[in-house]
């Protein structure tokens, strides 16, 4: 991890050790905090992006969820109807 990123210091985030990353992809600029030991999981995520900044920070971390199939499962809106796709054609595939 150290020696893929640009770390640019070493801090904490809610008292947990971090390393503090900063990134530019096209027009977006990031930084991020990543726990240091451990994991090394996301704790905080700042996006600046055309004159906004974005602040996200993870707090409660569940590696192993009671989620029900039934979260997944698509229920259509009554009176929804399917829309049939065009097949594919030849030069497509």
């Amino acid at each position: 991890l150290h020696d893929a990123l640009p770390i640019l210091s070493e801090s904490a985030i809610g008292g947990i050790p971090a390393l503090h990353l900063r990134m530019r992809t096209g027009d977006i600029d990031w930084e991020t905090w990543l726990e240091r030991e451990g994991r090394g999981l996301p704790l905080l995520t700042i996006l600046n992006r055309d004159g906004r900044r974005t602040i996200y920070r993870f707090t409660e971390w569940r590696f192993d969820p009671q989620i029900s199939d039934s979260v997944f499962r698509f229920t259509p809106a009554p009176g929804a109807h399917q829309i049939p796709f065009a097949p594919l054609r030849e030069s497509a595939r």
